[in-house]
């Protein structure tokens, strides 16, 4: 590995495999050089006809169509709505649509390669306007790149981040899975509206009686939190400060509390509502949550994944922007285990399971991070 003042000498990856170490320097080119994008091409709704041919959207594939313009190996990036994102077309016709522009000569390179290599161009840079953002093509053809002058270390590096990705899908459908389970699971622990008993039940209360109709005001009580200025509110945790929760979870960090102890939280108003969380110690509730205080006959943590299956947005009243309200919620009605013990064991079940999903999304993270890192060192800076 050469060291760090002679890579600020030369233009030469931070990292670098030990096959290519001897092989020079990568070259510089104007992207215009090394892979031209064109806008793609228009597909009004009417003009659409059902086939098998994926139509590529800045967002990604949306529809299919029946004709193609373009063929595989491809890569595709939004040009106006989602900026920047990068999508790969392994093989087949594909009819990239007007929101994008996609590469119409890889020249020689490795398309794979060029595919992060694009992605850590970072294209929101090249990005015009104010009202509704597009990525100008002429911005990105101007600008220079560096490449490896071989192609065989395109191709290692392509392969070993395809890799990475392949192990990032992998565990990311390993959580999705999770997530399925815990749903399903979900569903059969809490009976249905019209069952007085759940469909699965753990061995220890198969006979311990039907489960109870309640409505939510017996079980527990809901109060809005308090009002705090903007201001006061800090990204990042600070010493002395308090987690500050919103109607969307966690808000950032504030000087005082007026909570605590376990509790869950109901978002009130907007794209939030319903939404609910928990909160342990002491925190402060804004007024865009209800604060949910279990009765000494409820389980805090049952009574959270009780809110969660009810679905509380259905619940929401008024058009302008649907909220909930106290009277409301209520007047809701849940069906409730006859012992403390049952709901303890259902909520420690469900909680094991969130562990896992929590372990296993930060797995991911981990290694997004990891990928991150890596493609900082694999591809050398201009300025270095």
């Amino acid at each position: 590995m050469k060291n760090k003042k002679e890579q600020n000498k030369k233009l030469i990856p931070r990292l670098r495999f030990p096959e290519f170490r001897e092989s020079g320097e990568w070259v510089t080119k104007q992207l215009k050089n090394i892979a031209p994008l064109q806008r793609g091409f228009d597909l009004p709704s009417s003009e659409l006809e059902l086939g098998d041919i994926p139509v590529v959207y800045s967002n990604g594939i949306q529809k299919f169509h029946s004709k193609f313009m373009a063929e595989a190996p491809g890569l595709v990036t939004g040009r106006s709505g989602t900026i920047g994102k990068l999508h790969f077309i392994e093989n087949g016709k594909y009819w990239p649509h007007n929101t994008t522009l996609w590469v119409t000569d890889f020249k020689g390179n490795k398309p794979k390669f060029i595919f992060y290599f694009f992605h850590q161009l970072n294209f929101e840079h090249f990005a015009t306007g104010s009202g509704v953002p597009t990525l100008n093509r002429n911005n990105i053809h101007a600008s220079k790149g560096a490449i490896p002058a071989t192609l065989p270390e395109q191709q290692r590096i392509a392969n070993f981040l395809s890799s990475l990705d392949d192990l990032i899908e992998a565990e990311e459908e390993k959580l999705s899975t999770l997530q399925e389970y815990k749903k399903g699971l979900m569903q059969q622990l809490f009976p249905r509206d019209d069952e007085a008993v759940p469909r699965l039940r753990f061995p220890e209360f198969k006979n311990a009686g039907e489960w109870e109709r309640k409505r939510l005001g017996s079980v527990c009580k809901m109060k809005a939190g308090q009002f705090i200025a903007a201001s006061q509110i800090c990204e990042l945790p600070k010493k002395g400060h308090y987690k500050c929760y919103g109607g969307h979870g966690l808000r950032g960090y504030v000087k005082n509390y007026n909570y605590s102890g376990q509790y869950s939280l109901i978002g009130r108003q907007g794209a939030h509502c319903g939404n609910v969380k928990r909160a342990k110690g002491k925190f402060y509730a804004t007024e865009h949550a209800l604060v949910v205080t279990a009765n000494e006959k409820t389980n805090y943590a049952w009574l959270y994944y009780c809110l969660i299956r009810l679905d509380l947005n259905k619940y929401a009243t008024g058009q302008a922007q649907p909220g909930l309200s106290v009277d409301v919620l209520e007047q809701v009605r849940c069906s409730m285990p006859p012992s403390l013990s049952e709901q303890q064991r259902i909520a420690d079940f469900l909680s094991s399971l969130d562990d896992q999903i929590t372990a296993q999304a930060s797995r991911i993270e981990t290694l997004k991070a990891h990928k991150k890192g890596l493609m900082q060192q694999l591809f050398p800076h201009l300025n270095q």
